[in-house]
């Protein structure tokens, strides 16, 4: 899924549920977005977005 995902691509996701395509978030995820990260500080969403993307193992 993050392929080609910037950190602030990933953040905004998870503040507004909007991908960089322009799809949106459904299901589960879209009630983590409404009811848990879209409530995060910019900070908090960028240090979750940078865990989420580093692809080190």
């Amino acid at each position: 899924m993050s392929e080609g995902w910037t950190t602030d691509d990933m953040a905004y996701a998870l503040r507004s549920g909007i991908t960089p395509s322009g799809d949106v978030f459904g299901g589960s995820m879209a009630e983590v977005v409404r009811y848990g990260t879209g409530f995060l500080s910019d900070a908090d969403l960028n240090a979750m977005a940078t865990y989420l993307l580093d692809n080190k193992s």
